[in-house]
């Protein structure tokens, strides 16, 4: 009697099948709850299984298409000629990562940065939606606050957790003795980037911060995105923010009738001896030459 041979259809099922039974071994929910050393253990038995189960075969019928697509996961070098772009070995691994700390390859959730596994924004979101007790998520973000080579942005997060309120708050923290502290939250801007994407960026770093307080997990995956190494233009729905007027000492200044070519480094010389008092000066965006390309 002739045996079956197996399909590549129930190979990829098999394969399917011994991913979830050893991802509901050592994913990062489930190694929390063991000792240290058992959780080596347990990782490194799990990370040998998917291996095993993400075989060349697998990867390229399955995995390899959904490179590049914002429908699996973006890379950074999926504008490159093909034999330049990631291969087997480096998605495997990645994916492997990904998955142990609870991402998956679809949805633009895993990002690949220099052969390395980040969590991308989406990602991010569902594993902050999918915390026990937590509803009514909301994230306000405010005007970025132009930087060399980056902004700071305030963003406040509210939820509630199994009914009730919290908040966060990243912004300028000022204390009763003129002191402050700068908790805005920093980013990269890039060449042609536009203010959809910055908001973007906030936001997922800002969504990490708390999942990272929520779980208080060790174990929580690398935040990051293709953005964040490539100028790419995001089309925005509506014009894009003026940008902000030139900074000194921290503040933005006034411009009104004042020359663009006008030298500022005597203000931006002097040095402060006394911390600031008082409310910060209310910024004037009258002159403001409305390019739109950065916030």
């Amino acid at each position: 009697m002739n045996e079956k041979k197996p399909t590549a259809t129930t190979a990829i099922e098999k394969a399917t099948t011994d991913i979830e039974a050893a991802l509901a071994e050592c994913n990062v929910a489930a190694l929390k709850q063991l000792p240290a050393l058992r959780q080596a253990v347990v990782l490194a038995t799990g990370v040998s299984q998917l291996r095993a189960a993400l075989t060349d075969d697998v990867m390229k019928r399955v995995f390899m298409p959904l490179m590049g697509s914002p429908l699996g996961f973006i890379t950074d070098k999926d504008r490159e000629e093909p034999n330049k772009r990631y291969g087997i070995e480096v998605v495997r691994d990645c994916l492997i990562e990904g998955m142990i700390r609870g991402l998956r390859p679809t949805n633009n959730e895993i990002n690949i940065i220099s052969r390395r596994c980040y969590a991308a924004k989406n990602g991010v979101a569902r594993l902050l939606s999918e915390v026990d007790g937590l509803s009514n998520l909301e994230t306000l973000t405010g005007v970025p606050h132009n930087m060399p080579s980056g902004a700071l942005v305030p963003v406040t997060i509210r939820w509630l957790l199994n009914g009730t309120q919290h908040e966060r708050v990243f912004d300028i923290v000022k204390r009763k003795d003129g002191t402050s502290t700068d908790r805005r939250i920093p980013v990269r801007v890039n060449a042609g980037m536009g203010a959809d994407a910055i908001i973007g960026k906030v936001t997922r770093k800002a969504h990490k911060a708390v999942l990272d307080q929520l779980t208080g997990s060790a174990l929580t995956v690398q935040d990051g995105e293709v953005l964040d190494t490539e100028g790419v233009e995001i089309p925005a729905e509506g014009p894009a923010p003026a940008p902000a007027p030139p900074e000194q000492d921290g503040r933005r200044m006034n411009l009104k009738d004042q020359k663009a070519s006008a030298p500022q480094t005597e203000a931006a010389e002097k040095p402060q001896t006394e911390p600031r008092k008082g409310p910060p000066p209310v910024p004037d965006f009258s002159d403001a030459d409305g390019d739109g390309r950065d916030v």
